[in-house]
């Protein structure tokens, strides 16, 4: 197993596991208060009305341009009847109406199937890679929400693998608002709709290195085809250099494309980094290099694109101020088979993070103060990463001649947050400069934390942490 301490950018700490001070989430007291452009996702049980509490019997989920026929199924989960979707692979449980509008999901019921997650930490995947990041004695009495559970069973949602939009109490559920749902944007081809997963775990199809980290699964993108995950064990397994296809999701993307489907900008603000940010501009400067390494700004260097975006907000104040969500945390861990051919090329493809809030507008995910791309990563990968010889890359399908991996990293939010706050998150992946040679990335574990990382001259928020 690989080890390294990586110096990270103003604003940001990326750590392994479960990060410092909790690894737990909180939703506000008010979990119907609207948040963004619609109400929010995972109502609890002081506030559902009797009409959310009604399971319907078909209905349809809207997301991009794809549309899922949701059927009344029912479930021997705990003996709870439930209502299911299959959508990319997986099944969507307790929809009641559109993802992609915003309104209300997720209804009323017994809340006992599949909660492994628990407040005390990761339930499942804790020790997959182990976890080097240095804690905080005062993580304990930063668990929010108190009694956080997960819903990520098999029937599970997108956004409920990443441990958001549950169904339970205020102590137990961070509602969330989705703004544009994540699907393929042909419903009618065959292969758009494998472009992203839920599952147990990646690699080989027992004990698989790369496990959730929280929770019983995790959400895996890609911008080729994805298999299905195995039917009984929910392994996720690719076969060895078979991450070279296209899909049906979207091509030819310019830059004023993604910015204004995703609200995703690729012009940097300029100046001095993470400071006086501006709408519209990443503030962390670090996406234009590398979009430019393809054909320029207006070229339509983006395909395969996958992506979603939602809106959180900050738990209400407590009466300890030290217990109250100062940022967020989410984990990922990135794979690409462009690793080592493709390094500083036009192919270059990117993941992105991009935090919209009132102290911050930007790009938040990096890795050795350096954005998720394949020309960027290229020096952490090779000093400490995983390439295509490791076993750790086993069933991954980045084995062979080419492939690499960062391992499991967490970004953390940037600035700043008060109770209250609403922050928007829109997520993307997509190849640069064609639509053949593939890149994964696996997502879990949304949660609040307690101390937010304000960058400043003396203080880069440094932390030790990178594979293991």
């Amino acid at each position: 197993m690989h080890r390294n301490t990586y110096p990270i950018p103003f604003g940001l700490r990326l750590l392994l596991a479960a990060g410092a001070c909790a690894s737990e989430s909180e939703t506000p007291e008010d979990s119907d208060a609207s948040v963004g452009e619609g109400e929010t996702i995972g109502t609890s049980s002081g506030s559902a009305s009797s009409e959310d509490s009604e399971a319907s019997t078909t209905m349809s989920v809207e997301a991009s341009s794809s549309t899922t026929e949701v059927e009344e199924s029912s479930s021997s989960d705990g003996g709870v009847d439930s209502t299911s979707a299959t959508t990319g692979g997986t099944t969507a449980s307790d929809v009641t109406t559109d993802t992609l509008d915003g309104t209300t999901i997720g209804t009323m019921g017994d809340t006992t199937g599949d909660t492994t997650g628990t407040a005390s930490g990761m339930a499942t995947g804790s020790d997959s890679l182990g976890d080097t990041s240095t804690g905080d004695t005062a993580g304990d009495m930063c668990t929010i929400p108190e009694n956080k559970i997960s819903c990520d069973s098999a029937s599970a949602t997108w956004y409920q693998a990443l441990g958001l939009g549950c169904v339970g109490d205020d102590d137990e559920v961070i509602p969330l608002t989705v703004h544009d749902g994540l699907s393929a944007s042909d419903p009618g081809n065959a292969e758009a709709v494998d472009t992203w997963r839920i599952a147990t775990g990646f690699g080989t199809p027992v004990n698989p290195f790369w496990k959730p980290r929280e929770g019983a699964r995790m959400l895996v993108l890609g911008t080729g085809v994805l298999r299905e995950p195995h039917s009984t064990t929910g392994v996720l397994t690719e076969f060895d250099n078979a991450i070279d296809d296209a899909n049906g999701n979207p091509d030819g993307v310019n830059a004023a494309t993604l910015a204004a489907d995703l609200d995703i900008h690729m012009i940097d603000k300029g100046g001095t980094p993470f400071d006086m940010c501006v709408a519209d501009q990443d503030c962390s400067n670090t996406l234009q290099s590398q979009w430019e390494k393809g054909a320029g700004m207006d070229a339509e260097e983006a395909n395969d694109l996958i992506g979603f975006s939602f809106s959180v907000s900050s738990p209400p104040a407590n009466a300890d101020p030290a217990t109250d969500a100062e940022g967020f945390e989410i984990d990922f861990a990135w794979f690409s088979a462009e690793y080592p051919l493709f390094v500083d090329s036009q192919y270059n493809d990117i993941f992105v993070i991009w935090q919209e809030s009132e102290n911050y507008v930007g790009n938040m995910t990096f890795i050795d103060d350096q954005p998720l791309t394949v020309t960027a990563l290229e020096p952490s990968i090779t000093a400490s990463g995983y390439v295509s010889t490791d076993p750790e890359m086993d069933g991954t399908g980045f084995t062979g001649s080419a492939g690499g991996a960062t391992g499991w990293f967490t970004a953390r939010s940037i600035n700043e947050m008060t109770p209250g706050d609403t922050v928007k998150l829109s997520v993307a992946l997509f190849d640069m400069g064609d639509s053949d040679v593939d890149t994964i990335v696996l997502l879990d574990n949304f949660r609040w934390v307690c101390v937010a990382c304000v960058p400043n001259e003396v203080d880069p928020c440094e932390v030790e942490g990178g594979p293991s």
